[in-house]
C-alpha cells in the first residue's frame, strides 16, 4: 500500500519529498584468489544509484529507496573474461506521529547480490571471514528483514517501546550457504527511555533472538546445522558533561542457548550459558574558529554476538575510535579503527582489525569527491568449523584462518534532493 500512495501523492504533488543520485567510484583492493593475494593488487570499476522517494500527510510518513550497485571486476583481465557484481537493495518504511498517541512504525528492507568478503565489513566494523571451505571471498548472498514497533507515550519524559522482527537471508545458492548458511531469525524487544534529568537518560531494554541455520538447496533441503537463542537485559545511561560532551555506560546479562544436531538430525546437544554485558562511550566536538569541527568518539564494549557465519553465539570484546574533521562547507576528512575479539578458543576463536581514512571535497551541494583507504585483518582459530554433508554433524579439523586485506578507492557523488 505504500507504493501506491506514494504515486498517488507525486500525482498530486503535495507533501512530496525526493532525492536523486549517482555514484562513480575506482577501487584498487586485495586480489581474492591466491595464496599471495594480499601483494597483488587488483582494480573495479563501480557506478551505484541513489532513489528516494518520501510522502508525509495526516501524521503519516511514507518512504521508499532503491540504491543498486553495479561492479566490473578487473575489466583488464582479459584472458580470465571480465565478471561483474551486483549489489540491489531496497527499503520502505511507514509510521505515524500524533503528539500525546502511540507512534506506531514498520521498516522493510531486502537485498540480493555479491557479497565481497575480501573487502567488505559487517556493519559493526569487523572483518568477516575467508571462506574456508572453498577457498573463494565472494559469495551470493540475499537478505529481507521486516521491523514492526510502537512507542507508546507513559509520560512527558518518558516512552516505552515494543518491538518485534523476522529476518530471512544468507547465500543464495548451495555453495555460498555453505559459507553463509541462511538464517531464519525472529526477534522482540521491550526498551523503556526516561529523562533522569536534563542531562541524564537511563533505557533500561529487554531482548531475545532466535536463530536457525540451514541449508535449503538441492538434497540438502531442510538441513539444520544449528539454532542459537540468545536474551539480554540491559541498562544504558547516558549523560551530557556540555553542550560539545557526552558519554554512555551500559552493563547488563545474558543467556545463550546453542544446539548442535546429531548425525541422525534429531536430539542434539544443548548448552545454556549466563553472559555478561558491559561497556561505555565518549563523545567530545571540538571547535576552532567559526566554521572548523573536531569530532572525537570512543567505545568499548563486552557482550554476545550471533555470528553468522559460524552459526552459534559467544560473547566477545570489541573496541573502536573515531576522528572526524570539518571546515568550511568544503572539506571533510575522517579517521577510524577497531578491533574485536571472541572469549571462545579453537575455531571460536575469532578476531579482527581495521583502521580506514578518507578525505572528501563538497564541491557544491550536489557533487562531491573522496578519497579513502582501509586495511583490515582477520584471524580464526584452527579447526574452521564446516558442516558434514554426509553426516550431518560438524567438524573441526583445519588450521588456523589469518588474512590481511587492503583498499583504496576514489569515488565521486552526484546528488540532487528537492528543495
Amino acid at each position: 500500500m505504500i507504493v501506491p500512495a506514494l504515486l498517488a501523492a507525486v500525482a498530486l504533488s503535495q507533501n512530496v519529498s525526493w532525492g536523486v543520485g549517482a555514484r562513480l567510484d575506482l577501487r584498487a583492493r586485495t586480489a581474492y584468489a591466491g595464496i599471495d593475494s594480499n601483494s597483488v593488487a587488483a582494480a573495479d570499476l563501480g557506478i551505484g544509484l541513489d532513489g528516494q522517494l518520501g510522502l508525509s500527510f495526516g501524521g503519516w510518513n511514507l518512504s521508499v529507496a532503491y540504491d543498486p550497485v553495479f561492479r566490473l571486476r578487473e575489466p583488464y583481465a582479459v584472458q580470465n573474461g571480465a565478471h561483474y557484481d551486483y549489489t540491489n537493495r531496497a527499503t520502505a518504511s511507514a509510521d505515524w506521529r500524533h503528539e500525546g498517541s502511540p507512534h506506531p512504525y514498520v521498516r522493510y528492507s531486502f537485498n540480493n547480490g555479491i557479497l565481497d568478503l575480501s573487502t567488505l565489513q559487517t556493519p559493526t566494523g569487523s572483518q568477516v571471514p575467508v571462506n574456508p571451505i572453498r577457498g573463494a571471498n565472494v559469495i551470493n548472498t540475499f537478505g529481507s528483514d521486516v521491523t514492526f514497533g510502537i512507542d507508546w507515550p507513559v509520560s512527558p519524559l518518558t516512552t516505552l517501546t515494543t518491538e518485534g522482527g523476522y529476518f530471512w537471508g544468507g547465500g543464495s545458492d548451495f555453495l555460498s550457504a555453505v559459507t553463509l548458511p541462511v538464517q531464519s531469525s525472529p526477534r522482540g524487544s521491550v526498551r523503556l527511555n526516561t529523562q533522569l534529568a536534563p542531562n541524564d537518560r537511563l533505557q533500561v531494554s529487554l531482548d531475545g533472538r532466535y536463530s536457525l541455520f540451514g541449508l535449503w538447496f538441492g538434497p540438502y533441503d531442510g538441513f539444520l546445522r544449528q539454532r542459537v537463542g540468545l536474551g539480554t537485559l540491559q541498562l544504558l545511561w547516558t549523560h551530557q558533561l556540555s553542550v560539545h560532551t557526552s558519554f554512555d555506560l551500559d552493563a547488563g546479562a545474558s543467556v545463550a542457548w546453542g544446539m548442535l544436531p546429531d548425525s541422525t538430525r534429531g536430539k542434539g546437544s544443548t548448552s545454556l550459558n549466563p553472559l555478561g554485558t558491559g561497556g561505555g562511550g565518549f563523545n567530545h566536538q571540538f571547535t576552532f574558529g567559526h566554521d572548523t569541527l573536531l569530532d572525537l568518539r570512543l567505545q568499548a564494549s563486552l557482550g554476545p554476538y550471533i555470528d553468522p557465519y559460524l552459526g552459534t553465539a559467544y560473547e566477545r570484546i570489541e573496541s573502536a575510535g573515531g576522528i572526524g574533521f570539518s571546515s568550511g562547507p568544503h572539506l571533510l576528512a575522517w579517521a577510524r579503527t577497531g578491533l574485536s575479539r571472541s572469549l571462545l578458543g579453537g575455531a571460536y576463536d575469532v578476531r579482527s582489525t581495521y583502521e580506514d581514512a578518507g578525505v572528501g571535497w563538497q564541491g557544491a551541494p550536489w557533487w562531491r569527491v573522496d578519497l579513502s583507504g582501509r586495511l583490515s585483518w582477520f584471524y580464526q582459530g584452527s579447526g574452521a568449523v564446516a558442516p558434514n554433508m554426509a553426516s550431518g554433524v560438524t567438524n573441526t579439523s583445519g588450521h588456523p584462518l589469518s588474512q590481511t586485506t587492503w583498499v583504496l578507492g576514489l569515488s565521486l557523488t552526484l546528488t540532487r534532493r528537492s528543495e
